[in-house]
C-alpha cells in the first residue's frame, strides 16, 4: 500500500511538473555564461544563451520551458559595483558583442541584465576586464609534448620537466628530465609528482611517488637533487598531503604544504638538518576559516613574506603571511577566485590564476601602482592549470609558452 501511495505521489508530482504555466521560471533566465576577452582599446563580450531548464534531483531529465529575456542589456564601470552605465543592447539571437575605445591598462567592470516585459530585471554577475595589447609569446620546442610541472634554471638556459613518456614508448611512471641536458634531454629521476628548481640553479626539489606501480601507497616523499653529483637526497618528510614545493631566495630552505595534521605550511633545510612549521590553522588571520584547503605558494625575496592560495566554501583567495609577524591577511580581496600565486624574482610582481573575466585566465598585479593585467585569453579560454614560472621580472612561463609583459 505505501509503494502505490508513493507511486501515485511522485506520478502526481510529474504531472503536476508537465502541466505546469509555459513559463517556468518567474525571472527572465541569464545567460549561462559571460566572457570577456580584451583586445587593444576594447574587448570581446561572449556568452551563451539559455537554452531548456532541467529541473534537479531525480526529475533532472525532465525539460521545462524557461523564460526566454528579449534582450541583454551590457553595462560597463571603471569602478566596482558603482557608476554602471548602460554601453550597448543586445539581442537574444546573438551570442557576441564588442566594446571600443575603452583605455588600454585599466580594469572595467561589466554586468549583463535580462529584459522580458512584464517581468523584473534579473543582473549577472560582475566580470572584470583589461584592455590591453596582446602580449608577445613564443614556444619552446620539447621532445615531448606530454611535459608537465615545468620548471627553469635561474642560471643556465637548462629546463627540468616530469614526463611519462621515454624513446621507446610510453613509461608506467611519471619521470624528470632536465633539457637540454649536454644539448639532450636526460632521465634524472623515477615516478615523480612536482619538481622546483633552487634560485642558485644547483638543486632540485621534488615529490616522489612512493608508489611503484606495483603497490597502493600513496605518500609523497620530499628529496633534494643535485646537479653537480647528479644524486638524490631523501629529506625526512614523507606524507599524502605534500604539495607545491618552493625554496627561499638563498636556496637554504624548502617549503611546502602539508595539511596532514591541521599544520599548513612547513619548511625544511635542504640538507634535512632542521624542519619547522610555519602556517597553521590557528596563524592569525586564519583561525576563522573552516574547510581551508592550500594550493600553492609562493616565497618573497624578502625572505620574509610568503604568498599562498587558500580555498574556502569554493572560493579562493591569496594571502599574505608575514614570518615576523606572524598573521596572515588577504592580498586581492575582491569577490572572483584566485589560486596558484606565483612572485617575479624582484617581488614586486604577482602572477595568479583568477576567474575575473568569466573564465581562469592568467593575470599579473603590479604592487607599485595597484595595476592589473590579463596575458592570457585574448583569442580563447585557457583553463590553465599549469605552474606559473618566472624566467626574469619580465617573462614567465606556463608549460611551454613564453609570455613577455
Amino acid at each position: 500500500m505505501r509503494k502505490l501511495v508513493a507511486l501515485l505521489s511522485i506520478s502526481g508530482l510529474i504531472t503536476s511538473f508537465s502541466c505546469s504555466k509555459e513559463d517556468f521560471s518567474d525571472e527572465p533566465l541569464l545567460p549561462y555564461k559571460l566572457v570577456g576577452y580584451p583586445k587593444e582599446s576594447g574587448v570581446d563580450i561572449r556568452f551563451t544563451r539559455p537554452g531548456h531548464g532541467l529541473l534537479p534531483g531525480a526529475l533532472s531529465q525532465l525539460p521545462q520551458k524557461v523564460n526566454r529575456p528579449e534582450s541583454y542589456d551590457i553595462f560597463i564601470s571603471k569602478e566596482p559595483g558603482i557608476d554602471f552605465r548602460r554601453t550597448a543592447t543586445q539581442f537574444t539571437n546573438e551570442n557576441r558583442i564588442s566594446l571600443n575605445d575603452l583605455e588600454n591598462g585599466i580594469p572595467y567592470y561589466i554586468t549583463v541584465r535580462a529584459n522580458k516585459r512584464g517581468f523584473s530585471l534579473v543582473q549577472y554577475d560582475t566580470i572584470m576586464v583589461v584592455a590591453s595589447k596582446l602580449k608577445q609569446t613564443r614556444s619552446i620546442s620539447w621532445r615531448y609534448d606530454q611535459a608537465q610541472k615545468i620548471t627553469f634554471s635561474p642560471t643556465t638556459d637548462s629546463a627540468a620537466f616530469i614526463a611519462q613518456i621515454t624513446y621507446s614508448g610510453w613509461s608506467e611512471t611519471p619521470d624528470l628530465y632536465i633539457y637540454p641536458y649536454y644539448n639532450e634531454s636526460v632521465q634524472v629521476g623515477k615516478n615523480i609528482a612536482e619538481c622546483e628548481w633552487s634560485p642558485s640553479g644547483e638543486l632540485i626539489a621534488v615529490l616522489k611517488k612512493m608508489d611503484d606501480g606495483n603497490s597502493i601507497d600513496k605518500n609523497l616523499k620530499l628529496s633534494v637533487y643535485t646537479i653537480k653529483a647528479n644524486s638524490f637526497n631523501d629529506l625526512s618528510v614523507q606524507s599524502e598531503s605534500l604539495a607545491s614545493i618552493e625554496f627561499s631566495a638563498d636556496s637554504k630552505w624548502i617549503y611546502y604544504v602539508d595539511d596532514s595534521e591541521n599544520n599548513l605550511i612547513w619548511r625544511i633545510k635542504t640538507d634535512g638538518q632542521q624542519k619547522e612549521m610555519v602556517v597553521g590553522r590557528q596563524t592569525a588571520g586564519l583561525e576563522k576559516t573552516t574547510g581551508f584547503e592550500i594550493d600553492r605558494i609562493s616565497i618573497h625575496s624578502n625572505g620574509e613574506d610568503i604568498y599562498f592560495s587558500g580555498s574556502q566554501n569554493e572560493v579562493s583567495k591569496i594571502y599574505r603571511y608575514n614570518q615576523k609577524s606572524g598573521t596572515a591577511e588577504v592580498v586581492l580581496n575582491d569577490q572572483w577566485s584566485s589560486f596558484s600565486p606565483s612572485l617575479s624574482p624582484d617581488g614586486q610582481k604577482l602572477a595568479f590564476y583568477s576567474t575575473r573575466s568569466g573564465q581562469r585566465e592568467l593575470w599579473v598585479y603590479e604592487f607599485s601602482n595597484t595595476s592589473y593585467r590579463q596575458l592570457t585569453g585574448f583569442e580563447r579560454g585557457g583553463w590553465f592549470d599549469q605552474k606559473i614560472d618566472w624566467l626574469s621580472n619580465t617573462e614567465l612561463s606556463i608549460g611551454n609558452t613564453l609570455i613577455q609583459l
